[in-house]
């Protein structure tokens, strides 16, 4: 006799997207791989695999996708957690010693 699969769980978490990272994914040039990366870690977080660390406000994911060339790349998707809701900020170079830059396409 075969089991059914297990009905999924209710989300750990709330996810919610912030109206600069709504803007960024609206540019034409924001790649359809950005977009699948984007859903892959929204699902995550709702299910409760947080697979980053946090850097001082935020959790930081890579986004190689938004970066031509191969390699992890510069661009980070930056998630802001207050209690169970978890808000992708935006897209961002916090590298080097300056302000994080801004992705603009």
């Amino acid at each position: 006799m075969v089991l059914p699969a297990p009905e999924p769980g209710p989300d750990k978490f709330q996810t919610r997207t912030s109206p600069l990272a709504e803007t960024q994914m609206a540019y034409a040039s924001f790649p359809k791989e950005a977009e699948a990366k984007v859903g892959e870690i929204l699902a995550d977080i709702r299910a409760g695999r947080i697979t980053t660390k946090r850097i001082y406000r935020y959790y930081w994911y890579t986004m190689a996708q938004l970066s031509p060339g191969g390699g992890k790349g510069a661009w980070r998707a930056a998630f802001e957690r207050k209690g169970d809701t978890w808000t992708l900020q935006g897209f961002y170079d916090y590298h080097g010693n300056k302000p994080a830059t801004v992705w603009e396409g």
